[in-house]
This record gives C-alpha cells, structure tokens and sequence, in this order.
C-alpha cells in the first residue's frame, strides 16, 4: 500500500463532513489501499460524527492502518479512547513524533 501523510494546518472543528471529505480525496490520489500518517499538532476537536467515521467499515476499504502524530495531551487521550471504545475496524496507534508513527506504520507499507 501507498503512504498519505495528512497534516492538519489550522486549528479545526473536525467534523465527519471534513473526514468523508479527506477519505474522498485520497481515494482519488490512490488507487487501492494506502495507510494514513495524520500529523495533528494543531488545537483539533473531533465531534462524535467524525469518529464513527473513522471507525466505520466503509473505511477499510481502503485504509490499511493510520498512525495518529500529536503533541497535545488532550488529543492523545481521545486517541486513547477512540480505540477503546470504537474498536475501529482500521488498524491505528498515536504517537509523539513522526519518526515513531512511520516506524509503525512501515511494515503496513513495505518500507
């Protein structure tokens, strides 16, 4: 699968609107499967749409595993609690840094 590094510029009320959109705009970048490197180090605040979102089916499709990078605690925990309790049928893990998350993420994506 294809490597999309996604970066998050602006703090954001990050909706499922703006998911879906992301998701649309990959799926046209790459053709078949690809992993995500979502670089969160901005004031973000998921709603509840946006995370049902990302832990639904439709998404597998497509998304073979994501790695979430972010310096903000808050986020982390929610993070944390997304995979918990939404159980997402995409494989994901948060981390500090990117040289982590890419490190995670390789075996994912044959580097």
């Amino acid at each position: 699968p294809s490597l999309i590094r996604c970066e998050i510029l602006r703090d954001l009320l990050f909706t499922e609107a703006i998911a879906r959109e992301i998701y649309d705009d990959c799926n046209a970048l790459i053709n078949g499967k690809y992993c995500i490197l979502w670089v969160m180090k901005k004031n973000l605040t998921p709603d509840k749409g946006v995370m049902s979102f990302f832990a639904s089916k439709e998404r597998s499709k497509r998304v073979n595993a994501e790695a979430f990078c972010m310096d903000s605690h808050a986020l982390k925990l929610t993070a944390n609690f997304y995979f918990r309790i939404k159980k997402p049928v995409v494989r994901g893990k948060a981390f500090e840094n990117e040289a982590d998350a890419l490190h995670w993420l390789s075996p994912s994506v044959g580097l």
